[in-house]
């Protein structure tokens, strides 16, 4: 009998041990988990960020481009002006 209760005792702490370890891969598998959803969650966020800061960068261009021409307009005008007064 004392074999088989070293047997039992054996089998249940395997048992336990076997518990123990599955317990720790299951919550480590879900806090990998976890931290996997919450790198989606915040790529998307940088990239609606980034989505926005392209719009305004493309905003202050095309701002930038209507203000070279009027620029360069009105530096023909004074240039037309400089050179009837030349006259």
């Amino acid at each position: 009998m004392n074999l088989s209760t070293e047997l039992i005792f054996s089998i249940a702490l395997q048992i336990v041990s076997v518990s123990f370890f599955v317990g720790v891969y299951v919550t480590t598998v879900k806090f990998i988990g976890k931290q996997i959803d919450e790198l989606k969650q915040q790529s998307k966020d940088d990239k609606e960020e980034l989505k926005t800061e392209m719009r305004r960068y493309n905003d202050v261009l095309s701002r930038l481009a209507v203000a070279e021409n009027s620029i360069n307009s009105a530096h023909h005008r004074i240039d037309k002006m400089e050179e009837i007064n030349d006259l």
